[in-house]
């Protein structure tokens, strides 16, 4: 039998969808696993995925764990402690962090996963903020964003996880290809110069970091740009009910301009689903956790 790979869209905290998944996959020892990032924030049990994910690896399933914008606004903010810094050679820009404190970004959920009593968040009526309200409650709390990186850095010093999970989150990669099965894996989308390239091998080549902190983490710009190169885009990050290309009500992935978008809507209650290649099936879940 050929080993399999099996693609999965944002998990977002979902740990109870993910495990039945996972049980619907039947994945083997030497199949490959290849999640495209947002394990963590808005669902109740961000550890909870990542442990799933572990134990996959555990019983010799191959795993390719891409990174996504919630995992990389987590990893902005733990990374403000000097701890955290030594962990994670890479350097985010600041509207990484601020972003991850954001109501409706959902850090709040993970923060409890991992046992992190961050006051901030407890702060009446803070998820149901709008944005000018949230920092307006900042302002007033904290009075500059220099004294709120200080409050933040001490309480991510503070921050633990489990070393396997530290593990997990240092082995994130921004893109995956697969030659032999011509597929290219991203959270988001590719930018531009990628997309205008001839072969999948020189996109990856072209994509730069400001490219991967822009585009591949948070890019929704060309969903209606068709790749000059033949090999499918696999990704996930825009919910379909939000993407401008499918129907409001559909919950199929499919190919679409080269693409097939995996995120249908774990995140908010919805289906969490996974590509299962080379048979190219669908396999969906319904939500057992929201």
């Amino acid at each position: 039998m050929n080993n399999r790979t099996a693609v999965i869209g944002d998990t977002h905290g979902c740990a109870k969808t993910l495990q039945a998944l996972l049980k619907k996959l039947q994945l083997e020892r030497g199949d490959a696993l290849v999640p495209v990032g947002d394990y963590v924030d808005r669902g109740p049990d961000s550890r909870g995925v990542i442990t799933r994910y572990l134990a996959e690896k555990k019983r010799g399933v191959k795993i390719y764990p891409l990174l996504g914008n919630h995992d990389a606004m987590l990893i902005a903010l733990l990374c403000l402690s000097k701890k955290w810094r030594a962990r994670f050679p890479i350097r985010f820009p600041g509207h990484f962090w601020q972003s991850a404190l954001i109501p409706g970004n959902g850090l709040i959920d993970t923060a409890d996963a991992y046992g992190w009593d961050w006051p901030l968040f407890r702060e009446p009526g803070y998820q149901s903020m709008k944005v000018d309200e949230f920092f307006e409650m900042v302002m007033k709390l904290y009075c500059s964003t220099d004294y709120l990186k200080f409050v933040l850095e001490a309480l991510a010093d503070k921050a633990e996880m489990p070393k396997s999970h530290v593990k997990f989150f240092q082995s994130m990669r921004f893109c995956y290809h697969d030659s032999d099965l011509d597929v290219l894996v991203v959270h988001a989308e590719l930018p531009l110069r990628s997309l205008r390239r001839t072969t999948a091998e020189s996109a990856m080549r072209a994509i730069s970091r400001q490219d991967a902190f822009d585009s591949v983490l948070w890019g929704r710009k060309y969903f209606n740009r068709t790749p000059r190169f033949s090999t499918p885009i696999i990704h996930g990050h825009s919910q379909l009910k939000h993407h401008p290309l499918y129907a409001a009500d559909e919950t199929m992935p499919r190919m679409i301009k080269g693409k097939m978008d995996l995120d249908t809507g774990a995140a908010s209650g919805g289906l969490l689903s996974a590509l299962v290649l080379p048979e190219w099936k669908i396999v969906q879940q319904e939500n057992l956790d929201q």
